[in-house]
């Protein structure tokens, strides 16, 4: 605000400024500035936060999710190209940006119906349909602005325009972000929260919400995300591991330190306590072993069968998580694009200029 104040205070007493003050006494100009930062927060909205979905929901690669955009490129190039080509016929400008922001509004609504479900094609088609809303509307509202403005200010009139809406960008990844981390961290917590109950403790508090946050699964060696799946194979495994060195030390080498490690376990049966407590004779050990292993086995193989099932319930508990989040971002983002429509309503529609030269206005 202060930075805002000063800008003002030195900008009335350029010879040259930055942005002329008296541009905003200009309509046309004043509207499509209070407009163009929300194009700007919705374009950056759908770029952002989409890959977050496409990587974390769909699991397709970086390259994949950025390649997803690429029909959203493609349909702006194609529409703003067609545009341009009818506003040059008809001298008509006002009804294909309007019509281009009501297709963006149509576009966001779709891409509130993301699931875990939703096909990367799907996906794409919703970004051909907002790309092809968004390709008449920001060269046609630039457009509009310089055949509003007198010929020798086109040029701060353009950047003026290009600034709002960059400004628009950075405020939306600001205030969107800060949506998306409290939504994804209430919606990570509340989904896991009665999945986490079925784990020993050792193991639920690996899945750390600020961790998941970050993708759909805890860290694993080197740093990368491992899978969830196998994130709890591997701690399920490297206990019943644990467990069968202790059970060969107190067994096979009556070790005392394993022996008193596994008696006061209270996990340990009764019947191996009081195998242990009273000491098993060395002929009979080997076999007492094997079959105390043999269970073993037999506990394990059950818990790594449920631990898959509740792999397949985080990593579900997860992917809801993103996409709930994720479509709560565009459900803010089509009220933000109505709100632009019904700010261009009251643009002015003027004629276009036919020539190069300064024309009064």
């Amino acid at each position: 605000l202060v930075g805002l104040g000063l800008f003002v205070a030195i900008e009335r007493r350029a010879a040259g400024p930055i942005i002329p003050l008296k541009l905003f006494r200009i309509r046309t100009f004043t509207l499509i500035n209070l407009a163009s930062p929300m194009v700007g927060a919705s374009l950056f909205a759908a770029v952002l936060f989409l890959s977050l979905y496409l990587v974390n929901v769909l699991g397709v690669s970086a390259t994949s999710a950025g390649s997803t955009l690429i029909p959203l490129m493609g349909g702006m190039v194609i529409s703003s190209i067609v545009s341009s080509q009818v506003v040059q016929r008809l001298g008509r400008y006002k009804l294909m940006v309007l019509g281009g922001m009501l297709m963006v509004a149509a576009g966001f609504w779709w891409l509130t119906t993301l699931d875990v479900n939703t096909s990367l094609n799907m996906v794409r088609l919703r970004m051909i349909v907002l790309g092809v809303g968004l390709g008449p509307v920001m060269p046609t509202l630039t457009l509009a602005l310089q055949n509003a403005v007198p010929f020798e200010n086109i040029g701060a009139a353009t950047a003026s325009r290009q600034f709002f809406q960059q400004l628009g960008q950075v405020i939306g990844a600001a205030v969107f972000g800060a949506i998306l981390t409290t939504t994804l961290t209430n919606a990570i917590e509340t989904n896991l929260a009665p999945i986490k109950a079925k784990l020993p403790a050792e193991l639920a508090a690996q899945f750390d919400t600020s961790r998941l946050k970050n993708g759909g699964g805890t860290e694993g060696a080197g740093g990368e995300q491992a899978p969830i799946e196998q994130q709890i194979e591997a701690g399920s495994t490297q206990r019943f591991d644990e467990q069968r060195a202790l059970l060969t030390k107190a067994i096979r080498n009556a070790d005392p330190a394993a022996t008193e490690a596994l008696v006061s376990n209270p996990q340990t049966p009764a019947e191996l306590k009081g195998l242990l407590q009273a000491g098993v004779p060395a002929a009979a050990r080997e076999q007492v072993l094997a079959t105390v292993l043999a269970g073993v086995d037999t506990a394990e193989a059950s818990a790594l069968e449920q631990g898959r099932t509740i792999g397949h319930e985080v990593s579900a508990g997860i992917k809801q998580a993103f996409t709930t989040s994720v479509t709560q971002i565009y459900w803010y983002t089509v009220p933000l694009v109505l709100l632009a429509f019904l700010i261009t309503l009251f643009v002015p529609e003027l004629p276009l200029r036919r020539t190069n030269h300064s024309t009064p206005v």
